[in-house]
């Protein structure tokens, strides 16, 4: 299984890699779009990055199987099958099923790796497990 490992004492806060994701999935230069979070903490002064750990608890609360690991382990989305009823991003423990208008289904991180090539910091990293 392939999956992306956030190291959130390594990150900048650049952003880069936010907008190399909502670019690639949206066309949205702005990173708002992005598959993964980027998040500062003011009080502790550092950045917290949150990316999809591929921990299977969307699949279990999908109420139509739309949720499924592919042949590689990541957690992917039947785009057909869903009914959007956003019941995977109100319950993903790490609040990386997203939801925008712009998209007509939820939609999460997919380990392409396009974050990663992105990051100049090493704060992201593809791990094989």
């Amino acid at each position: 299984m392939k999956r992306i490992v956030a190291n959130s004492e390594l990150c900048m806060g650049c952003n880069i890699c936010k907008i190399a994701c909502a670019t690639t999935y949206f066309r949205d230069e702005s990173g708002r779009l992005a598959r993964l979070k980027v998040e500062t903490n003011n009080e502790l002064d550092e950045n917290v990055v949150t990316v999809c750990t591929q921990c299977n608890e969307c699949i279990d609360i999908c109420p139509v199987n739309a949720l499924y690991k592919d042949k590689s382990g990541v957690v992917v989305l039947n785009r057909e099958v869903c009914v959007n009823c956003l019941i995977c991003v109100g319950y993903c423990p790490h609040g990386v099923m997203m939801y925008s208008k712009k998209s007509p289904v939820p939609f999460k991180c997919v380990s392409c790796g396009i974050c990663v090539k992105n990051c100049s910091s090493g704060a992201l990293s593809m791990k094989k497990k």
